[in-house]
């Protein structure tokens, strides 16, 4: 059970990582979407605006990815909690397979199986993924909608 206890402390440590890695991802999008908008006024160029938002959907997929991975470790955390629980005595669940679960060292393969071809698109949909790159692309559409708003020229 030592064993399992490290793994679980590894796997928040791993969790913790991502959630740096998606601040900075969120980061660079609201600084290069910001300075896109800033650009197309200086140039009063209405299509690079465009670019913004294509540059907003591109972070927010790589943010998504990001969140997928982050996500893939939880059901080993459940898995190691069941554990820990059955350690003492606190749950009793006929269904729980403690040999499977239990085992130690199962962080890789466990991340592997619970992956699915579609985990992307399905972190995409979620608010606290997309919000500040909806945010910039929203922005960024309304402003080339309304070129006469800030006197930004076609082109």
């Amino acid at each position: 059970m030592e064993l399992l206890s490290l793994e679980y402390f590894k796997i928040i440590d791993l969790m913790s990582q991502y959630d740096s890695h998606l601040m900075v991802i969120k980061g660079w999008s609201i600084t290069v979407g910001m300075a896109l908008i800033g650009y197309a006024f200086q140039q009063q160029k209405r299509s690079i605006l465009l670019l913004c938002v294509v540059s907003s959907v591109c972070f927010a997929f790589v943010d998504a990815k990001f969140k997928e991975f982050q996500v893939s470790y939880y059901p080993r955390l459940e898995a190691i909690e069941k554990c820990k629980a059955f350690e003492f005595e606190r749950v009793q669940n006929s269904t729980f397979n403690t040999k499977k679960n239990c085992s130690p060292l199962q962080i890789n393969n466990s991340w592997f199986n619970n992956k699915e071809w579609y985990g992307v698109f399905l972190q995409f949909g979620k608010l606290n993924v997309l919000l500040p790159h909806l945010i910039l692309a929203l922005l960024a559409l309304f402003l080339y909608m309304k070129p006469n708003y800030l006197r930004v020229n076609e082109s």
